[in-house]
């Protein structure tokens, strides 16, 4: 309900200093300037907490910019890691192999040329022929089987260099995302670092705030001197209900209600001011003299108009349900802008 306040001490401020027509007039030249500064500090603050969220916002984008570029380059490294690994296995004893296969290869292809050419030397029986043939036989397929590794080592070969170039795109990966990750950190720390100083703003107006609205509010008491107010002077709900519930200790009342019933003057006077508060429905405020008034706020119907002189007691409307089962009329006596104890003045 703090919104209702500010609005309704808004009014009472307008009625005031005349935006409406009121039988108490305008307040002092000096209140009316002080109450102008109040309202120009009030805009700076809202201003500030307008900006303050838009810092928000701009913080919370960052920050899922940092979270997001970081899962990427934990991933980057961990891929790039695990290629690497791959190719730490691969290459584990390949260029030994590959030296000792030339070898057995080169050794292999002599000792087949010696037995060739001895066997165009000789003149050997055909047992011998025999033995030669298988000699020679079996190296070929040697050969032939150490050409076929020498083949796969190469073929390996060709997968490492792959898997390198993967390597060293991954690692230009990690490289890049890592350079903006320390963008963002610094874009970051300079979007903080706004929102401190804006935040400092905002305490240090707000302070200001509250003591010009204190030294307002005591000069105002200066102007209405509070009063004592006889048997006969005492105000009345604006409801014949039980159903009451209060705020701050009495400053306000809600009246509930469960169907239509009428809607009383709580006190006589003058009515001043007849509306719509934004949501929270009709509005009718009542001018009783003395800085006095009184005012009535729910979803009701008004049966009286700006200029109408009232008794305590009369109807001035009635409440409205809609399609609730239940509704509340809300109840306050303020005294200028100020709220009174209305509790206490019943």
């Amino acid at each position: 309900m703090r919104n209702i306040s500010n609005y309704l001490y808004f009014i009472m401020i307008g009625l005031s200093l005349g935006f409406f027509e009121s039988s108490m007039g305008a307040l002092p030249k000096v209140q009316t300037n002080e109450l102008v500064k109040l309202n120009d500090v009030k805009k700076n603050i809202r201003d500030i907490s307008s900006e303050i969220k838009k810092i928000n916002t701009s913080i919370a984008k960052v920050e899922d910019q940092l979270t997001n570029n970081f899962k990427k380059y934990l991933q980057a490294a961990s891929e790039r890691k695990r290629i690497e690994k791959m190719v730490a296995d691969m290459t584990k004893g390949l260029d030994v192999n590959e030296l000792n296969l030339k070898v057995n290869l080169d050794n292999t292809q002599k000792m087949l040329k010696a037995v060739l050419i001895k066997h165009i030397d000789s003149n050997p029986r055909p047992a011998d022929l025999v033995s030669k043939k298988i000699i020679i036989n079996a190296l070929s397929i040697q050969i032939e089987g150490v050409k076929g590794e020498i083949l796969k080592n190469q073929e390996l070969k060709k997968q490492i260099d792959d898997l390198s170039s993967r390597v060293a795109e991954y690692t230009r990966i990690e490289m890049s995302l890592k350079t903006l990750l320390i963008e963002k950190e610094e874009e970051k720390k300079l979007i903080n670092d706004k929102y401190n100083e804006q935040i400092k703003k905002q305490t240090y107006l707000n302070s200001q705030y509250d003591k010009m609205r204190a030294e307002l509010s005591n000069k105002k008491k200066k102007i209405f001197p509070e009063i004592e107010l006889s048997a006969n002077d005492r105000f009345i709900l604006p409801l014949d209900s039980t159903k009451l519930r209060y705020k701050n200790n009495g400053e306000g009342i809600y009246i509930g209600h469960d169907r239509e019933m009428p809607l009383y003057a709580t006190n006589t006077g003058t009515i001043v001011f007849v509306g719509d508060l934004s949501t929270y429905g009709k509005l009718v405020m009542i001018d009783h003299g003395l800085g006095l008034r009184s005012v009535i706020l729910g979803n009701y119907k008004a049966k009286v108009k700006k200029g109408d002189q009232v008794k305590k007691g009369d109807v001035i409307g009635s409440t409205n349900l809609g399609l609730e089962k239940h509704g509340e009329v809300y109840f306050e006596v303020r005294k200028g802008s100020k709220t009174q104890n209305t509790s206490h003045m019943i």
